[in-house]
């Protein structure tokens, strides 16, 4: 007991004897200062440099907080290297200062401005220059030039040094070429074929026939949105288990191209075995809701349908009165079956509304352009269907360069606003362009357009177009919501001039203006009225002209109202896979001038997949004038042949005067097309397709009558291959067809070609 005493004794002195020192090293180390002397700066004053010590003079200084100080000298950037010493009282501040930066220069950027750059870097002229910085604006600079598809670019930062410790920074920049995608590969896919997959996503191959497109640069945003296509189209055709595993794209060892590769699992093919209701609101029927589901049981499964059946169901409910409801959808897959049971669960969301909505970056487009587009009102219920639509319309207008909406809480819980940020874009538009067709030869033109004219939203657009047989001007204003109402109106100016000597030897001239109005009946459904005052004049007859034209030589007045109904059901309105597209009208001629007659028109098309990326068509095309009181003018007759019948010249068919060889153009016309587009080329990347058609047509009926004047009404028919390109420079089409049954006096033409281009 005692041996343990004397140890707890001797450890006890031991921790003693410790601390004493540590307190007397202290004291030794911690010395008081008379003075600090300050060496090496040029430009940074004694002041500064003693305002960033973390002691002071009158303290006694440890070695912690030199080390402290040295920390908060180097922090500030302004030197390149700092050391302190102590000589007895006195503290030696040494310090080499970084250069101020006397200007920035970017030398071999081509692609981007120099201007542009310079806002993009942290270094600027008057800035303290640190190797930290630049590396920082070298890596902001490639990653500027990778945005751009250029993931190669090299950029070697160098100085000049100047006097009074100033230097120059120069940036060289090696921009290199494009980054393009080489290749794209998918792995894991049976269902669909490479090409399908490939068609469907926003990526690329490099192609020569895609050389003014951005859609083979690589792009790691892009291959985001590629993921959420392939699993749309997956979902959509029943694949419930579809995932993307990888999306990568590995850049080759000379940076001149990416290989993409999406690594894919298909799952199984699932079918709707039941689908289900399930709602906490008591008093709701749902056996009213069963109507406007739009998917079935025993279909396949697609989430697109699933999706506009929800959103069905939430506007039935809305129109019932229930404003503040959530409906989900709820899966239950049975994997053994490949089959899925929906529920669709109704239930109360809590009740919030808008209480005000923020509009942000309309520099020059006014608030009631943007604010017109909304669906719904600020104190309306909060939705958001009709918040999607609304950013949507937004968007449609073409007048923004981005749209973005965030939701934000509102004065209470109950309440929410809407901040919608926007960016505004050139919305002018000049362009030329230049073709050349079989009909009318070598053309051009002309035109300017502003869609945002005055920041109202109103379009306004004039064009000039030239060709060997034709000359038109145009002058057209638009306004899409006329005295702020649900209703577009605008007006047109035109004059034109044909050359007609070769189809009916002789020469036309109009002018004149249309006023119009436009109402959209539903979503689909939409309706215009026009007035229109021209002037016809027919001149310039050869020598040789039918009788039946040369007595209307001279100038007429139409005055006309008319108006038109189109429902448009097409996936797509410039390259419609699916759909149709419905349209009739009519025309009175006779409130004043000197014409008076009753114009009828019918037009449809219909389209449909039949099988992968290939697809019908089937157009129909009628026409019928009638005269009240007076024979129809020839300028105002249907011709038929070119472009709307192959196989046959422009005006080749339809009653002529079989002595002059005139065309004399008919009051009655129909026109049927059936034609399969396929595509030439196993890479979905060219836009290159074939086409076999077949054509029906027939132009009869005439207000005059003589010996010389042959008008027979038989259908003609022609049969015809051909092949379209969407080439960069504009869309080229050549046709070969053969008139299988035609007239003896009939005018037909066996090669038909178009092409254009835009710039």
């Amino acid at each position: 007991m005692k041996i343990i005493n004397k140890i707890q004794f001797l450890l006890f002195i031991n921790m003693l004897l410790i601390f004493l020192s540590c307190v007397f090293l202290s004291n030794v180390n911690a010395q008081s200062n008379s003075n600090i002397i300050i060496k090496g700066n040029q430009r940074v004053e004694k002041e500064t440099i003693i305002s960033y010590m973390t002691f002071n003079l009158r303290d006694r200084v440890s070695r912690s907080e030199i080390n402290n100080s040295l920390k908060s000298l180097y922090a500030t950037g302004l030197f390149r290297d700092v050391q302190i010493q102590r000589d007895g009282n006195t503290i030696i501040i040494s310090v080499i200062e970084n250069p101020i930066i006397n200007g920035v220069f970017f030398e071999g950027n081509k692609r981007l401005k120099s201007e542009d750059l310079k806002t993009e870097v942290q270094l600027s002229p008057g800035s303290t220059y640190t190797k930290s910085k630049v590396s920082v604006d070298v890596q902001r600079i490639i990653q500027l030039y990778r945005f751009s598809g250029r993931f190669g670019a090299i950029v070697e930062p160098k100085i000049i040094k100047l006097k009074d410790n100033r230097v120059n920074l120069i940036f060289e920049i090696q921009e290199g070429p494009i980054t393009k995608i080489e290749k794209i590969d998918i792995i894991g896919n049976s269902i669909f074929s490479d090409q399908r997959l490939r068609r469907e996503i926003a990526s690329k191959s490099k192609s020569i026939l895609r050389p003014l497109t951005s859609a083979d640069r690589y792009d790691p945003d892009r291959l985001s949105l590629d993921k959420e296509l392939l699993r749309k189209l997956y979902n959509e055709n029943g694949y419930i288990d579809f995932r993307v595993n990888s999306a990568t794209g590995e850049l080759s060892l000379d940076n001149s191209s990416f290989y993409v590769l999406f690594s894919i699992f298909e799952g199984k093919k699932y079918s709707i075995r039941d689908i289900n209701f399930k709602s906490s609101i008591k008093s709701l029927n749902l056996e009213n809701l069963k109507s406007v589901v739009t998917i079935k049981k025993g279909s396949i499964y697609n989430s697109s349908l699933l999706e506009k059946s929800v959103n069905k169901i939430s506007d039935e409910l809305g129109n019932q009165g229930y404003a503040f409801v959530n409906v989900q959808s709820v899966l239950d897959l049975d994997r053994s079956s490949n089959l899925v049971d929906i529920t669709l669960n109704i239930s109360e969301s809590s009740k919030v509304y808008v209480e005000r909505i923020n509009i942000r970056g309309n520099e020059r487009t006014l608030d009631k352009v943007i604010r017109r587009e909304f669906t719904f009102s600020e104190g309306d219920p909060y939705n958001s269907q009709k918040i999607s639509e609304s950013v949507n319309k937004i968007r449609n207008l073409g007048i923004f360069e981005k749209v973005d909406l965030e939701t934000n809480r509102g004065t209470s819980n109950d309440k929410t606003i809407l901040d919608l940020k926007i960016q505004e874009k050139s919305t002018g538009e000049l362009s030329l362009g230049m073709g050349i067709s079989s009909s009318d030869g070598p053309l051009g033109d002309f035109s300017v357009k502003e869609r945002n004219f005055l920041g109202k939203g109103q379009k306004l657009s004039t064009s000039l177009r030239l060709s060997s047989k034709t000359q038109e001007i145009d002058l057209s204003f638009t306004d899409p919501y006329f005295l702020d109402n649900n209703y577009s109106a605008g007006f047109d100016l035109f004059r034109k001039s044909a050359d007609l000597q070769d189809t009916s030897s002789f020469n036309s001239k109009t002018v004149g203006f249309s006023l119009r109005v436009g109402y959209p009946l539903s979503e689909k459904l939409k309706s215009k009225l026009s007035y229109t005052l021209r002037k016809d004049t027919i001149a310039d007859f050869s020598s040789d002209i039918s009788s039946f034209i040369r007595s209307e030589k001279g100038s007429n007045l139409e005055s006309s109202i008319g108006y038109e109904l189109s429902y448009n059901e097409l996936n797509s309105f410039m390259f419609p896979t699916e759909g149709y597209l419905f349209r009739f009208s009519q025309t009175f001629a006779g409130l004043g001038g000197d014409k008076t007659f009753i114009k009828n028109t019918i037009d449809y098309s219909y389209y449909n997949e039949i099988w992968e990326n290939i697809v019908t068509n089937i157009v129909f095309n009628q026409g019928y004038i009638h005269g009240l009181g007076d024979d129809v003018s020839i300028v105002d007759r249907f011709f038929v042949g070119g472009s709307n019948l192959r196989g046959f010249k422009s005006g080749g068919i339809g009653p002529r005067d079989v002595v002059t060889d005139d065309s004399l153009g008919g009051n009655m016309y129909y026109s049927g097309t059936a034609q399969v587009k396929f595509p030439l080329s196993r890479d979905s990347d060219l836009p290159v397709k074939g086409l076999f058609f077949t054509q029906i047509g027939s132009l009869t009926m005439i207000d005059v009558s003589g010996n010389n004047l042959s008008d027979i009404g038989s259908p003609r028919v022609s049969v015809g291959i051909g092949t379209s390109w969407q080439t960069p420079v504009g869309p080229l089409r050549i046709d070969y067809s053969e008139a299988v049954k035609k007239q003896s006096f009939d005018k037909t033409q066996k090669i038909y070609f178009s092409f254009g281009t835009r710039f």
